[in-house]
């Protein structure tokens, strides 16, 4: 085998080298960039789940308030305003609950 013909050989292995190291380096990349992205979405679900927890806790908070002032006016409705009251908190409870559980599909 001549120097030339060595020479083109090792050439060859090279170049089919090099695409491989190319083929690796967008596996890499497809990789890194899949979990840059789920990584991102797992951050907004969590903050999706946060602004429900901060707004149910807000009206939770109305409604106590709310039926205080009524049952304060009207005491003999307090038992009512709480089963309401209840009701109503329940009902918050089960859209937070249900929000949590589909975004952390």
């Amino acid at each position: 085998m001549s120097q030339n013909q060595l020479g083109e050989r090792i050439a060859d292995r090279w170049a089919v080298g090099g695409r491989g190291i190319a083929r690796l380096q967008a596996g890499v990349e497809v990789a890194l960039a899949r979990i840059s992205q789920t990584s991102a979405l797992q951050a907004m679900k969590i903050e999706a789940v946060a602004c429900t927890g901060r707004r149910a806790l807000f009206e939770v908070a109305l409604l106590t308030q709310a039926e205080q002032a009524l049952a304060s006016l009207v005491p003999l409705s307090t038992g009512r305003l709480q089963a309401i009251a209840d009701i109503a908190t329940l009902g918050i409870a089960e859209v937070m609950s249900d929000t949590v559980r589909r975004l952390s599909r």
